[in-house]
């Protein structure tokens, strides 16, 4: 009779298999475990790059932007001051001139009503489009650059009124021989003062947005 054919046992092959299989995990185990260490050496090298880059650490990174934020705020400020010499023109000076071009005493007082209707007025309508601004160059610098431009022009209104009321039909040579009304300057004046005033609140209530912007 023949022998029976010898074969292995189901369990040997059972065995081989998980065998193989858990050698294969371990090689793949292996492998994530590499490719995460070097994506974290490259991530490593990488922010050692931009240290050297910014000057060797975040701090002077750091410094430099808190001393440009100072700059930017002390820029702001710099509008408000230019603004209170607006105002130390019109305190100071206006009143006077505006009797050499014979307005009467009693009627200069008519032309500073202009302060408080600028004041509840002009503010509140430029403070409320200026926090819905969606310009390029900002939601304040709009309103501060257009506010600047009046001003300057009010200016040049107001110094040259005599000037220019002359060349439109006053008599009298200059305001020191004054001894009558000269309409024409004196409506040139007023127009420029009160374009001066609602030019002054134009550039005052965004301004001081902007150094609160700043600030914080």
């Amino acid at each position: 009779p023949l022998a029976p054919c010898s074969s292995s046992p189901p369990n040997a092959h059972l065995s081989s298999r998980r065998a193989s299989s858990s050698g294969a995990s371990a090689m793949e185990d292996g492998r994530s475990d590499a490719k995460e260490a070097s994506m974290i050496e490259l991530a490593a090298s990488l922010e050692k790059v931009r240290q050297i880059e910014g000057g060797g650490d975040g701090n002077n990174v750091d410094g430099n932007k808190k001393l440009w934020g100072l700059l930017r705020l002390f820029m702001a400020c710099m509008v408000s001051g230019g603004i209170q010499y607006g105002w130390a023109l019109q305190l100071s000076l206006l009143s006077p001139y505006s009797q050499t071009l014979g307005i009467p005493h009693q009627y200069v007082s008519l032309t500073w009503i202009c302060g408080p209707i600028a004041g509840f007025v002009v503010q509140p309508i430029v403070g409320y489009y200026s926090d819905r601004c969606t310009a390029r160059m900002g939601r304040r610098r709009p309103f501060i650059l257009v506010g600047c431009i009046i001003i300057c022009v009010s200016v040049l209104l107001i110094g040259f009124s005599a000037d220019i009321g002359r060349a439109l039909g006053d008599t009298k040579e200059h305001c020191s021989v004054s001894t009558g009304p000269r309409w024409a300057a004196a409506a040139i004046y007023i127009v420029g003062f009160w374009f001066l005033d609602f030019a002054n609140n134009t550039v005052q209530g965004p301004a001081r947005a902007m150094m609160a912007d700043l600030s914080g």
